[in-house]
C-alpha cells in the first residue's frame, strides 16, 4: 500500500475491525474501492476549474479518455474481455462447476443471480430449474441429480446442500495419524433457556444443521421444509423432512450478553457427526501449542450442530497458531 494511504486506512479500518463485521480484505477491497471514486471524482473537477477557456478542447479529451478508464474497468470480473453479466460470460459457462462455486464463494456473490452481494433468501430471481431441481442456486451451478433414485418429486422449496466441490475429511487414523477437525464447545439460547453443546466448523456446504434431539432440548420450533442432501463422495441423494429453526450461538468463555450470535440452521434426525477425541494430542510436544495449551479442549468433543458457508462469518479464523509440517495447528473464531 503507498505510504500515503497508510494513516487513512488506519483511520478507516480501526473502529470496522474491532467491529468484526467484516473481514480485512473485505474491509481493504471497500477502502481502495472508496479512494478510487474519490481521485477519479475531484481530479476531473480539479483540471476543469484550473485551465482557461482556451485548454477547453484539452479538457474534454480527458475527460473521455478518463470516461473510456472506467468503462474499461467494468468489463466482466470472471473474463476481463468485454462488458456482460456473469450469467452470459463464455468463459463461466466452459469452466468446471467446481470452479463455479469456487469462484461465486469468493466473491461472496449471491447463488441465485450470480450478480449481487445479497442474502439468497432475499433474492428475487427465481430458483434452479434445470432438471426438476428447484434449489435455491443458479442453473449454472447445478449438481446433476442421478436417476433411479425417485427425485422427480423436488420441489421449489428445497435446498440443495450439495458440496462444491469441497471434499470434507471425518477422521484418518493412518500409521497412528489422527486428523482432528476444527469443532468447538459453544453454548446456544432457546425457549428452554441455555445449553452447553459442540459446533463443528465446515465449509465444504452451504446449509447449517443442528440435530434434532438439541433443537427438541432448546425449545426451538419453526416452519416445515424437505432438505435434499447430497454425497460428497458419489451422487447419492437423500431427502429428509426438517424444520428451519434459529437460535442464538456463542462462545463458551464470554458473557450472554457479548458476542452473541443468531444463527438459522435445518433440524437433521441422524447428524452423526464423529466425535473428536482432543485428549489424543499432547500439547507439550508442540511449541506452538504450548503457549496456548490453558486456553485449549482436552476431552471427546460430540458435535451437534455443523456450520456451514451460510454462517461464514462464524468460520473465519481470526488468529492461527502454526507449527511445523505434520504438526497441530489452533484455530481461533468468534466462537473460540
Amino acid at each position: 500500500m503507498p505510504t500515503v494511504l497508510v494513516s487513512k486506512w488506519s483511520d478507516y479500518s480501526y473502529t470496522l475491525l474491532l467491529e468484526r463485521k467484516k473481514s480485512r480484505l473485505e474491509l481493504l477491497s471497500d477502502f481502495l474501492t472508496q479512494e478510487a471514486v474519490k481521485i477519479s471524482t475531484t481530479s476531473n473537477l480539479c483540471l476543469v476549474d484550473a485551465r482557461s477557456n482556451k485548454y477547453k478542447n484539452y479538457d474534454n479529451n480527458i475527460n473521455s479518455r478518463s470516461h473510456s478508464v472506467l468503462v474499461l474497468n467494468d468489463k466482466c470480473q470472471y473474463c476481463r474481455i468485454s462488458r456482460h453479466d456473469l450469467t452470459k460470460c463464455t468463459q463461466f459457462k466452459k469452466a468446471l462447476r467446481k470452479d463455479r462455486w469456487r469462484y461465486i464463494k469468493r466473491n461472496n456473490l449471491c447463488y441465485k443471480c450470480l450478480s449481487s452481494s445479497h442474502k439468497r433468501e432475499t433474492c428475487p430471481a427465481p430458483a434452479c430449474d434445470k432438471d426438476g431441481c428447484g434449489g435455491a442456486h443458479h442453473r449454472l451451478l447445478h449438481y446433476p441429480v442421478p436417476t433411479g433414485r425417485g427425485t422427480n418429486n423436488v420441489t421449489a422449496d428445497q435446498v440443495n446442500v450439495c458440496p462444491p466441490a469441497s471434499e470434507t475429511v471425518t477422521h484418518i487414523n493412518v500409521n497412528n495419524q489422527q486428523v482432528l477437525l476444527k469443532v468447538v464447545p459453544v453454548k446456544i439460547r432457546g425457549p428452554n433457556g441455555v445449553i452447553n453443546t459442540t459446533a463443528l466448523l465446515d465449509d465444504g456446504s452451504t446449509v447449517s444443521l443442528i440435530t434434532a434431539d438439541l433443537a427438541n432440548r432448546a425449545g426451538l420450533s419453526g416452519p416445515r421444509d424437505t432438505l435434499r442432501m447430497c454425497g460428497a463422495w458419489n451422487n447419492s441423494v437423500n431427502l429428509c423432512n426438517t424444520t428451519v429453526v434459529t437460535f442464538d450461538i456463542f462462545s463458551v468463555n464470554s458473557h450472554e450478553n457479548n458476542d452473541v450470535y443468531t444463527v438459522k440452521a435445518r433440524t437433521i434426525n441422524n447428524l452423526d457427526l464423529p466425535i473428536q477425541d482432543l485428549s489424543t494430542a499432547n500439547y507439550n510436544l508442540f511449541k506452538n501449542l504450548r503457549k496456548i495449551k490453558n486456553k485449549l479442549y482436552v476431552k471427546k468433543l460430540k458435535p451437534e450442530i455443523l456450520l456451514e458457508q451460510d454462517n461464514y462469518h462464524l468460520l473465519i479464523p481470526l488468529q492461527t497458531s502454526l507449527g511445523n509440517k505434520n504438526e497441530p495447528v489452533a484455530t481461533r473464531t468468534p466462537l473460540g
